[in-house]
């Protein structure tokens, strides 16, 4: 008994799925790829935002210790005076804000800073 050809239209659709799973496959692989990729990104900035708030804790201790008289590297005087400027307008600032927030304003209204607002 001859073998039995498949006729045109089963070839046609097993051709078709054919190419489908292998483009299936391809865009499968491309997939992960891109999230390989995005995963890695996403590494890198919250790397980058626990270098920087690793180098925020470095100058506060830096300055903490400028503060009680401790010798600092010569290279953050400048930064040293530009931090205590800058602390100076920061609480002149906020002593204006919170005396145009009580003018006029029921004690109940009155903003009050967050714990951590002191570190803005």
């Amino acid at each position: 008994m001859a073998a039995k050809t498949p006729d045109p239209i089963t070839r046609e659709l097993s051709s078709f799925f054919k190419q489908a799973v292998e483009t299936f496959d391809e865009v499968k692989e491309s997939v992960l790829k891109g999230s390989q990729a995005t995963k890695a990104t996403v590494d890198v900035q919250l790397l980058k935002r626990s270098r920087e708030r690793t180098l925020a804790r470095l100058g506060e201790v830096l300055l903490d210790e400028a503060s009680r008289g401790a010798p600092v590297p010569a290279a953050c005087d400048a930064i040293v005076k530009e931090l205590r400027e800058l602390d100076e307008t920061l609480a002149k600032s906020r002593a204006e804000a919170d005396k145009l927030w009580k003018q006029g304003k029921p004690e109940a209204q009155v903003p009050t800073a967050a714990p951590d607002d002191e570190d803005d």
